[in-house]
């Protein structure tokens, strides 16, 4: 869930507290409901410095809004730093071709 703190408690890690929450929560819920089966963790901007504690969590999975094609946040994290926007489609593919050359 989204969080919005006065900003004397920022060092306190209240996103990551809340995320591990509701993963607890999903756990439990799929305990009764198996078809839930993922947490969605919400938008993930890799620029945004209020979103790095989404990193932690493993394993990640990231979608692309403009294609819909998603992947796992491992394979895709170098580009994200290098470049604003990335298509995570062919980012993956990139990867892709290159083990299948080695």
């Amino acid at each position: 869930g989204l969080l919005l703190l006065r900003s004397d408690y920022r060092g306190l890690s209240f996103g990551t507290l809340s995320a591990l929450f509701e993963i607890h929560l999903t756990q439990q819920l799929h305990v009764r409901h198996p078809s839930i089966t993922w947490y969605y963790m919400g938008y993930y901007i890799h620029s945004c410095p209020k979103m790095k504690y989404k990193e932690k969590f493993a394993p990640s999975f990231l979608l692309c809004p403009k294609t819909l094609h998603g992947g796992p946040f491992r394979s895709v994290r170098r580009c994200l730093t290098r470049i604003s926007f990335v298509y995570l489609i062919r980012v993956l593919k990139q990867k892709s071709n290159q083990v299948k050359m080695s």
